[in-house]
């Protein structure tokens, strides 16, 4: 009768130990996609404003040291309707990246004058030009148009940011025009 009385207890605490950890499992993938939700630009938020909070959620790929070779880094402009025309500095990272348009392309750049800047492409070609400046964290964004290829420019400092913008104009187009 002891034995009963001992697996039962047993068996009772197994189940409750099972209860509890689907509770934490529940309740942590809730928690994850509160946060998550949170961090994602409103529906209508400017370009600048998704650009800024796409690389606020991947600080990581900031202190990346890769050198993207030239090649790879022309293919993957091109799928987006842009071709370097000078001088882009140390592509540190390229790649696609989801948007809550589509895929978009992130880049980031190790510039030869302004430190680094983050690029992130729309898959869009509505060209946003006319799109107010976004500051968070430390880091700034506008929007830069060309003929239609909206791209988003993320940088540390915003007194660079014409300079930076100017300087993209210069090394970068819209390889259908």
């Amino acid at each position: 009768m002891a034995e009963r009385i001992l697996l039962s207890t047993q068996l009772r605490r197994r189940q409750w130990q099972r209860y509890a950890i689907a509770a934490s499992a529940v309740l942590s993938v809730t928690l994850g996609a509160i946060a998550l939700h949170e961090r994602e630009p409103e529906r209508g938020s400017t370009f600048s404003a998704i650009a800024l909070t796409h690389v606020l959620s991947e600080p990581h790929l900031l202190t990346r040291q890769d050198r993207i070779p030239y090649p790879r880094v022309a293919r993957s402009l091109a799928a987006y309707h842009l071709a370097p025309r000078g001088d882009l500095g140390l592509v540190r990272y390229i790649d696609q990246c989801e948007l809550p348009e589509g895929q978009g392309l992130h880049v980031v750049l190790e510039t030869p004058h302004y430190g680094l800047v983050s690029l992130i492409v729309s898959p869009s070609t509505s060209g946003r030009v006319n799109e107010s400046p976004t500051s968070q964290a430390g880091l700034n964004a506008e929007t830069l148009d060309f003929d239609g290829v909206s791209v988003g420019v993320v940088a540390m400092s915003q007194q660079d940011m014409a300079p930076i913008k100017q300087w993209l104009r210069g090394v970068l187009r819209n390889a259908r025009a």
